[in-house]
């Protein structure tokens, strides 16, 4: 089997999922006497979540193979697979930093070893000392930016969770919500990027006409707006149910993702551009692309900041 880095949770539509366990198909084709649509260490892409034609609320979601026929997997079979680039990496960066770390301490105890047997002048010492506090400095900031987008990206990913395990079925543009009355409302998101707000309306699934409930989430203005988390807000509300702290003070994110939406100025005050990240210029991460866009350096030093990062057409 290839490997793949993974991670056990619902996938979202646009991700690749990792087949684990083909036993459920192989005994549905059995049933048929045809041959598996998939097989463990198959990859396929999920293209939609919903109702599968199996008939059981827990096959929820449909996938392309690598026939390109549609077919669907239950949530036991798949892991998804990680294409993030900070979820993928990241115990592999603190553990790097911290290696740094200790190479610059194991370095400085030699210097201050040969100061005192006369080997180097203070001065010397001094210098280097400077040089390495400096340098673990750096690598503690480093680390502590990491963390905030690793909390942040977490965060994001429990509001997906939270509003998938909320709804089990998909009609006509709506989602069945489970709620203890399971059919009786369904659930519509209307997401606003530019007012940066999101509303939940359930409505009686047998008079859709009329809206039970009403939930809004709307971002605060210093702060980066997600639809995933407003999203998870708003329908809670809408339900009567109460908001994680977490989702009401995620912390802003620390780096720029393609399909991140940014505001650009040209120093302080005075604004450049606003813009959806298209890729970043011969690689560098601080020179940002757009479209009609060469590229625009990304500096918060001057006020520069993803606005949003919702990243709903992007599969991360």
């Amino acid at each position: 089997m290839t490997k793949y880095k993974t991670v056990k949770r619902k996938a979202e539509v646009g991700e690749r999922i990792l087949i684990t366990d083909g036993s459920y198909e192989k005994e549905w084709a059995s049933y048929d006497q045809k041959q598996p649509r998939y097989n463990e260490g198959d990859v396929l892409t999920v293209s939609k979540l919903g109702w599968g034609d199996r008939g059981l609320v827990e096959f929820v979601l449909t996938a392309e193979n690598s026939e390109g026929s549609l077919v669907n997997v239950n949530h036991e079979e798949y892991e998804v697979i990680i294409e993030n680039e900070m979820e993928a990496g990241g115990m592999g960066i603190i553990e790097q930093m911290q290696a740094e770390i200790a190479e610059l301490k194991t370095k400085m105890s030699a210097m201050e070893e040969w100061h005192t047997n006369g080997k180097l002048p203070k001065t010397m010492l001094e210098v280097a000392g400077k040089h390495c506090d400096k340098l673990i400095e750096v690598a503690i900031d480093n680390a502590r930016q990491y963390n905030k987008q690793s909390d942040r990206d977490e965060i994001v990913e429990r509001a997906k969770r939270d509003v998938a395990d909320r709804f089990f079925l998909d009609v006509d543009g709506y989602n069945q919500v489970i709620d203890g009355h399971s059919g009786h409302n369904q659930v519509e998101f209307i997401v606003n990027h530019e007012k940066r707000t999101v509303v939940a309306l359930l409505r009686l699934a047998y008079v859709p006409q009329v809206i039970s409930a009403k939930g809004i989430a709307k971002c605060a203005p210093n702060d980066c707006f997600n639809s995933h988390i407003g999203k998870a807000i708003a329908v809670r509300r809408a339900l009567g149910l109460e908001v994680p702290a977490e989702y009401l003070n995620a912390p802003q994110p620390a780096e720029v993702r393609v399909g991140d939406v940014v505001e650009t100025y040209l120093g302080i005050g005075e604004h450049h551009a606003t813009f959806e990240v298209t890729g970043y210029w011969e690689g560098d991460r601080n020179k940002l692309t757009g479209k009609g866009l060469g590229y625009t350096s990304f500096e918060p030093e001057v006020g520069d900041k993803v606005i949003d990062d919702s990243r709903e057409k992007v599969s991360e």
